[in-house]
């Protein structure tokens, strides 16, 4: 059986998903750190900015050879994709694990204050989130971060 690329060429359907794991693999490769370089240091708040950048992996994803009548999450799934935002908290989470044991430079008490109740359940190193009224400091590496710790 033979399908249309998007380039107009006819090829097999087992050519096809190969060129489509190759593409995957090379979006993932080249593309995608482009995407969620220095997110740890600027990680977009603004739903507008997480959307540009969500609309990069959507628009790819949305252009390969049988995705296109299938909706933005079948899409995903079908590659084994996340999405750019869930791989931001991922590797929040990692430099948040990072600080707090130690493993990079960074004096943890600039960002994070641990909570100091003491109960019978848990780990010692659960994070306090201040609560603060200015939106300067609401939007500050360590806040975003917390509320996924908690």
């Amino acid at each position: 059986m033979l399908t249309r690329t998007s380039d107009g060429i006819y090829c097999s359907t087992q050519w096809s998903r190969r060129i489509q794991t190759l593409l995957v693999k090379a979006f993932v490769i080249y593309v995608r750190p482009l995407l969620e370089f220095n997110t740890v240091v600027w990680s977009p708040q603004l739903k507008g900015d997480i959307h540009a950048i969500e609309k990069v992996q959507r628009r790819f994803i949305k252009r390969l050879t049988g995705c296109s009548n299938l909706t933005y999450a079948e899409r995903r799934t079908k590659l084994c994709l996340a999405t750019l935002e869930l791989r931001r908290i991922y590797s929040d989470m990692i430099m948040c694990y990072k600080m707090v044991f130690g493993m990079v430079k960074l004096e943890i008490g600039d960002f994070f204050t641990f909570n100091t109740n003491i109960s019978t359940r848990g780990h010692p190193y659960k994070l306090y989130v201040h609560h603060n009224r200015l939106n300067v400091r609401k939007q500050l590496f360590c806040m975003p971060r917390c509320k996924c710790m908690e």
